[in-house]
């Protein structure tokens, strides 16, 4: 599994380079008043590169092809043709709470549908056990007693960037009972914000 965590973060940095070319992306982050510090901390990336696919990219850097299949950032399509799993996505990585990125979730930036996607569920990705950005607002939970739990990882960002910096959100679904023991875990009365 260690390897998979590897290709897990490899791939956000591929994701976090390709932000950096795509000025619509940034357009779309800047509307949204989001700044540059933020984005980096969120570690908001992109899923296309002018470039290579980022099957490409991990082949190249001698990661096994079972290995890359077993992370979920690529997939087997249905002419049996290897595809990356994000395409023309905004990417926002997701951590599970010791820190170590699992899985994605990804957003059009248009009005297709889906709007958003998840990774995969998987032994090391399990949306009903992830509260998103935990990783990073427990310290402040902790000092603040204070957790709060909203909808969505825009949500989360913008109150983050509205220095408000103990917000989670489950992952697209709805709010489970592993979440929640999650939150208990830090404070006796989170605040739920749908």
């Amino acid at each position: 599994e260690e390897i998979i965590f590897k290709i897990l973060e490899i791939s956000t940095k591929w994701f976090e380079n390709n932000l950096a070319e795509n000025n619509q992306c940034l357009l779309y982050l800047k509307n949204r008043s989001l700044s540059e510090s933020t984005i980096k901390n969120f570690r908001i990336g992109y899923s296309n590169s002018l470039k290579s696919s980022l099957y490409d990219y991990l082949i190249n850097m001698n990661f096994k092809e079972s290995d890359i299949l077993k992370s979920n950032v690529i997939k087997v399509d249905e002419k049996n043709k290897i595809r990356d799993f994000f395409y023309k996505r905004l990417i926002f990585p997701i951590a599970n709470e010791q820190n170590k990125i699992v899985g994605f979730g990804g957003r059009v930036l248009d009005n297709s549908n889906p709007k958003y996607i998840n990774s995969p569920e998987s032994s090391f990705f399990k949306k009903r056990n992830i509260l998103y950005n935990l990783n990073l607002a427990k310290k402040n939970v902790r000092t603040k007693k204070n957790i709060l739990i909203c909808e969505g990882y825009m949500d989360v960002i913008s109150l983050y960037e509205n220095n408000i910096k103990t917000a989670v959100a489950p992952l697209g679904t709805a709010l489970t009972e592993e979440q929640l023991v999650l939150a208990w875990k830090y404070v006796n009365k989170p605040t739920i914000m749908f």
